[in-house]
């Protein structure tokens, strides 16, 4: 499962399941997509005002060890939440503007998914969408 918790008015937003719906949605056909099975998946949202515009998100993966043993990993990301997401963005703007130059329009598949989580195309790893992407700037692939 994941927790995301912030102090903006993005999480303040999310914290309505109507809001909230479409992160969670989003979230889950991204990890559906690398997925080679299906799994239990839960992300759940919470404001806290007093950590400003901070993020904190918290990440608990089960599993079985060798014999069936339990496993837990635990992980913790902490950051400033509203420039989170600027290089990826200026990297959508930069293949926009790419795409634009040569006449095309529409979806950028590649750039789409490489940069995005929830993607109209999604690539089997990252390793893929990484590489279509490079064609996609070396101008070897119009999408």
């Amino acid at each position: 499962y994941q927790l995301n918790y912030g102090g903006n008015t993005d999480f303040w937003n999310l914290t309505d399941w109507q809001r909230g719906k479409t992160k969670h949605a989003s979230k889950k056909r991204g990890v559906d997509a690398v997925m080679p099975y299906e799994a239990p998946f839960s992300v759940n949202v919470s404001q806290l005002e007093v950590i400003n515009d901070d993020k904190i998100c918290r990440i608990e993966i089960w599993g079985q060890n060798f014999g069936g043993t339990a496993i837990k990993l635990e992980a913790k990301l902490h950051v400033v939440d509203s420039p989170n997401s600027a290089g990826v963005t200026v990297d959508g703007i930069r293949c926009c503007k790419l795409a634009k130059d040569r006449g095309i329009g529409g979806v950028l598949t590649s750039a789409s998914a490489y940069l995005m989580k929830s993607a109209p195309e999604q690539f089997p790893t990252d390793k893929e969408a990484r590489e279509a992407l490079d064609e996609f700037i070396e101008g070897k692939k119009e999408r």
